[in-house]
């Protein structure tokens, strides 16, 4: 059973010189022993809950399990599961609330594993050269390097136009989200 008051309190820590990455499983880990083990930082975390009742809108996508009532406020809900295209045999049981940009938004995960501190001091900056990249760029060079076969690439941007997912597909991007939108789109 997860300890979710420990993991509320362990995300409201501040002042440290640490960051803190809650790490979760998307599959049901008896399902799939080999289920990869998936991250956020802390500071987006809002709070972790039973999954709560879900209700569906009208042409909603595939990857969306529906919008919860958090606190009185309607929140879209990610089916991480469907988005990534796993299967599992039990559904999820927790929400993750999370918080990027000032949008709100809940994924499904199925276990919280832990929670993992890792030093500033020890993060690696990227090189130069990776921080000039554009994100089309970069995703290129990911998806043709052996090392990164079967990480996903999610790029989210504000560009909106068809023409910026269209050129994301186009470097292997599995996917392409618009900030502050509802679409979210699959590479075929």
């Amino acid at each position: 059973m997860v300890d979710l008051k420990f993991i509320d309190e362990k995300t409201s820590l501040a002042g440290t010189n640490r960051m803190e990455i809650l790490m979760f499983m998307l599959q049901d880990k008896a399902s799939v022993p080999d289920a990869p083990l998936f991250g956020i930082n802390v500071f987006k975390v809002r709070e972790i809950i039973v999954v709560p009742k879900l209700f569906e809108g009208p042409n909603k996508k595939d990857s969306i399990a529906g919008t919860a009532n958090i606190r009185g406020k309607a929140v879209p809900v990610i089916d991480s599961n469907e988005y990534f295209g796993y299967n599992s045999d039990c559904p999820p049981s927790i929400l993750v609330v999370s918080e990027f940009n000032g949008s709100t938004q809940g994924f499904l995960a199925h276990e919280v594993h832990d929670i993992s501190q890792l030093k500033w001091a020890d993060m690696i900056e990227p090189p130069e050269l990776v921080t000039e990249l554009s994100g089309y760029v970069l995703t290129g060079k990911i998806k043709a390097d052996p090392r990164f076969d079967g990480v996903p690439v999610l790029m989210h941007s504000s560009l909106s136009a068809s023409e910026n997912e269209r050129l994301a597909m186009k470097v292997g991007a599995d996917a392409y989200s618009q900030i502050k939108t509802q679409g979210v789109f699959r590479n075929p």
